[in-house]
């Protein structure tokens, strides 16, 4: 009993694990969608942002160039503040004043951030950084800028001339000030006598764009290039993943990636769920099952009589007994052995029970598996015929009688009669009636055949 039970519960569970799965995957699959659309979308508002700032700062810095080529005199220390500029850049922390052109220049940024329209959020900002001197401007008061080269390479001055090809250096990621945020320059250099004077910056926190708690950034290097990927979610197989990149600029490029297997992870707790679920689910149909199929066995148990196997009364009350005499009626006969009590007193009741079972056989033998074959007491028993009109009950009573005489029984070999009342079941009858009929004519066919059982023939 206990290897069925735990067949029975680990069936449970294997049904449980295979319907949740599936489930499990389809919901994956349009979770999957709306999932990387999401993370799409943000990504596509990142790269939006960055071509608009970088458009910014290009056309910006520009025109700070034109400006200084209108300047119409230039100071010596001026002049001496930009021969000394290759030596400054290894050492910008150095304190300076700031020189005249510094001066022109902070002025017309000034100008230019007050007459263009607000592009940047409060989060981002945007400044003019001098490697003249120490000197910043920003669009914002009381904010903080990025004056430490060192920082992810966010200095124009230390680049390369291949990374400033097109005017426009993006650095990697950051953090400022010890703050747990990610930053993003991007800068365009200010140019005189193609010496960097100073460079245009906009500080671009990532935070307004993605979920940094979820985010991981690896960094490699490939053919002078670098790739900054952009891991949503765990880092576990992320060669596996939906992938977008950005060339931020000539040698920076973003690689934006949501993991598959993160998807799945994510929605683990989901096939969890399931399983649990549809296994207490298939557990509670199936003992549904189970218990109606108990409950069936049961009550075919109480229909059934022990000896013959065939039906008892309790038939007489189903409903679908009763529901195929009204649809269509029936051919009703009244059987009964002949001299039985001989067999008992003389066999012993044994032999007796097994002269009822050779007339039960007889009926399976002649009568449909649609009949309703009755021992109502004794070596009494009713066959119920629907559908059946009195000239086949005739026949068919007829073979009955042979069937039953025709096979010995017993170690005695002795054969058994009987004898058949037949009637129909007239409409609006009851079946008490058309019983009591059957009787009726029962009886008086054991009248005309008088048998005494004796060896070979009772």
């Amino acid at each position: 009993m206990k290897e069925l039970n735990k067949k029975y519960i680990s069936d449970i569970i294997v049904h449980g694990f295979t319907c949740s799965l599936v489930l499990y995957l389809v919901a994956v699959i349009i979770f999957s969608e709306s999932y990387l659309d999401r993370r799409n979308h943000e990504f596509e508002n990142f790269v939006n942002v960055m071509e608009q700032y970088k458009q910014t700062l290009f056309l910006t810095s520009r025109i700070l160039e034109n400006r200084i080529q209108e300047i119409d005199t230039i100071k010596k220390s001026d002049l001496g503040a930009i021969k000394d500029i290759e030596k400054r850049k290894y050492n910008l922390h150095k304190k300076l004043k700031p020189t005249n052109i510094d001066i022109e220049l902070a002025n017309e940024f000034q100008f230019l951030v007050s007459t263009m329209p607000a592009i940047l959020p409060k989060v981002d900002v945007l400044y003019y950084r001098s490697y003249l001197s120490d000197m910043t401007s920003s669009d914002k008061d009381e904010v903080s800028v990025v004056k430490d080269c060192g920082t992810a390479s966010v200095c124009t001055i230390n680049a390369p001339e291949r990374r400033l090809a097109d005017r426009i250096l993006v650095s990697g990621t950051y953090r400022k000030n010890g703050s747990d945020d990610l930053y993003i320059t991007v800068s365009s250099p200010v140019y005189l006598h193609n010496i960097i004077v100073g460079d245009l910056n906009i500080d671009v926190g990532l935070a307004r764009f993605f979920d940094l708690g979820a985010l991981q950034i690896r960094t490699r290097e490939l053919n002078a290039n670098t790739f900054y990927e952009m891991i949503y979610g765990n880092a576990l197989m992320a060669h596996i993943a939906y992938t977008k990149e950005y060339v931020a600029d000539n040698s920076t490029v973003y690689v934006y990636q949501v993991p598959f297997i993160w998807i799945v992870f994510k929605l683990l707790w989901l096939f969890l769920v399931l399983w649990i679920a549809l296994s207490y689910v298939i557990y509670l149909f199936r003992t549904l099952k189970l218990n109606r199929t108990k409950l069936f066995e049961v009550q075919s148990n109480v229909q059934l009589d022990d000896l013959t196997g065939l039906l008892n009364r309790n038939i007489f009350k189903d409903q679908k007994f009763t529901a195929d005499l009204e649809k269509f009626g029936a051919a009703i006969l009244a059987i009964d052995g002949n001299k039985l009590k001989q067999i008992n007193d003389n066999y012993g009741h044994h032999v007796g029970d097994e002269a009822i079972k050779q007339i039960a056989y007889g009926m399976r033998q002649v009568f449909r598996e649609n009949d309703y074959l009755i021992r109502t007491g004794g070596d009494e028993f009713v066959a119920v015929l629907p559908g059946c009109n009195i000239d086949n009950a005739i026949i068919l009573a007829e073979r009955l009688k042979e069937a039953v005489t025709d096979t010995a029984f017993s170690s005695y070999k002795l054969t058994v009669s009987i004898s058949v009342g037949i009637t129909l079941l007239m409409n609006s009858e009851s079946l008490d009636d058309a019983l009591k009929r059957a009787d009726s004519n029962l009886y008086s066919e054991k009248q005309l055949s008088p048998l005494s059982p004796r060896p070979g023939l009772v």
